[in-house]
Formats: C-alpha cells, structure tokens, sequence
C-alpha cells in the first residue's frame, strides 16, 4: 500500500488535467470524470494509461471524491482539482505531516496563485460579524477568531471523505470511520487551538 492515492474529478478539464496529474505522477491516481464532452478522457488514458478511469454521471463534486476514494488504496487520499497541482514533494511533506499529527483527519496545503502570492483558502467561524465584514468587504475589521473547517462525512464501505467549506483545491483525507471523523471535528470546533486566518 502506497503512502497516499491521489482523486482528482473532471468535468471538461482538457486545458488543466496534464499538469494536475503529472504533478501526482508516481502515485496511485483515480480521475473520476464526470460526463466531459471535450476530450478529457481520451487524453488521460491516453497520455496517462496508469491513471485509473471511472466515468460517471455529474452528481456533484463530493459524489466523484467519494467514488474516486473508494478505489484508491493509499494510507492517504489527496482531493486535487484538475486544475490545482502539486508543487515537487509537496504531497511527501502533507504525508509526512499528517503522519506526525495522527488525530488529524484532514490536512491541506498552503495554496498559491500562479505568481506565488497567498491563495486564501481557510474562512474564520461564521459569525454574523464575520460574514457581514467579508461581503461588505471590511475583512480588515473582523477579528481573528479560530478557523474551523466544515467537514461532511461521506462513509463508503468504511472509508470516508471529508470536505472542507469553500472549495478546496487539494485536501489530504485520511480514510478513517465516519463517528471517529465526527468526533475529531467537535474537538476541532470547540479547541482554543485552531489555526487561525492568515492561510497556515
């Protein structure tokens, strides 16, 4: 069993694909496609063949996390959009991370823009406060209260997914039964511990 499978779901992702999935080469990869009708199938079986390919019908972005996890074998399973990539080593670093913080169910990467900057890719508790600060945009007043990541419980013969409020670009999930995942998030939730905004 390989240290972590990589999922990546599709939906007419032929400008992006390539670069997702080279970016997990070497890695046990699911691309689970969701009804694309501009050749993004052919391509990766194509220039991909180890990649395994389900194709499904489109009933939403979980649904193709859940089916791409429940064929993946890793100790570990990277959520990758097709239009996110991985940096050299990065998914070494999350797998080692995560194996030094094992009550951890989710672990996600800093994001980037293509130019290097900070992708913010976290969300504080949402407050009223906060959310009335984000849409009328005076972010800069809120205060920094403990991020909390939502998660969803999505069990499939015993492994589960777990998705992150907002969307996520590449999310580390360690399959795990749901009621442990559930408890790991009220600890998060209620822990003076959290992360806070600032992206790390």
């Amino acid at each position: 069993m390989s240290d972590a499978s990589a999922v990546v779901v599709t939906y007419d992702a032929l400008p992006w694909i390539e670069r997702s999935l080279e970016s997990v080469r070497g890695h046990e990869t699911v691309v689970v496609d969701h009804a694309s009708t501009d050749g993004t199938v052919a391509f990766v079986r194509e220039r991909f063949p180890e990649v395994a390919v389900v194709e499904e019908e489109n009933r939403g972005l979980a649904f193709g996390w859940n089916t791409g996890v429940a064929r993946t074998s890793g100790r570990y399973v990277l959520l990758l959009n097709a239009d996110a990539w991985m940096h050299d080593g990065a998914l070494d670093t999350l797998v080692a991370f995560a194996d030094a913080h094992p009550r951890a169910a989710v672990v996600a990467p800093r994001l980037s823009n293509p130019d290097g900057t900070l992708q913010r890719s976290v969300r504080g508790y949402p407050t009223l406060w906060r959310i009335a600060t984000e849409y009328l945009f005076l972010r800069k007043l809120a205060p920094r209260l403990p991020v909390v990541i939502l998660t969803a419980c999505l069990p499939d013969a015993g492994r589960t997914a777990a998705l992150r409020a907002g969307r996520p670009d590449a999310i580390l999930v360690k399959p795990v039964p749901a009621e442990r995942l559930l408890a790991t998030v009220a600890a998060l939730a209620t822990s003076d511990r959290a992360s806070d905004d600032r992206g790390y």
